[in-house]
């Protein structure tokens, strides 16, 4: 009998299915946004600029965890028009089109914002279904669905 152990390589401890699922959510409404995979999943965060100083809150209304993307905080900027805020709830990060060498982690506000995840299915969110609400901008929301 012959046995062969095969690794994969990848950064996060479970696998990923299927294509990027991509939720829009206009600002000021909210969208039911499905994790169909058995474990929570960190998603991206795509905030459109609006070249002002509008202030963009993302909730979670399933967990109530909150990002909030403030420009007037120290440090911070507003999203130019025709760019957009990249937030990657698994990498912790805050870039502006994705850009290493743009951070803009200093709008995001530490008294409302966390790095969630969006919950599987189970008896909080049947079906991997939650709520996600969104103010100040328009917002993408991409995930993956998650096994183990």
């Amino acid at each position: 009998e012959v046995r062969r152990k095969i690794s994969l390589g990848s950064p996060y401890p479970y696998a990923l299915e299927d294509d990027l699922i991509t939720d829009a959510i206009t600002a000021g409404s909210s969208a039911t946004v499905t994790n169909t995979g058995n474990i929570e999943t960190k998603p991206i965060f795509f905030i459109t600029g609006a070249g002002s100083s509008a202030v963009c809150t993302i909730v979670n209304t399933a967990s109530g965890l909150t990002l909030k993307y403030d420009p007037t905080r120290p440090g911070a900027v507003p999203v130019p028009s025709a760019h957009s805020l990249q937030i990657d709830c698994a990498e912790g990060t805050c870039l502006l089109d994705g850009d290493p060498d743009l951070d803009y982690i200093a709008g995001l506000d530490p008294s409302a914002s966390d790095f969630w995840s969006l919950l599987p299915n189970g008896p909080s969110s049947p079906g991997g279904e939650q709520v996600v609400s969104v103010s100040g901008s328009n917002v993408q929301v991409k995930h993956y669905a998650s096994w183990v």
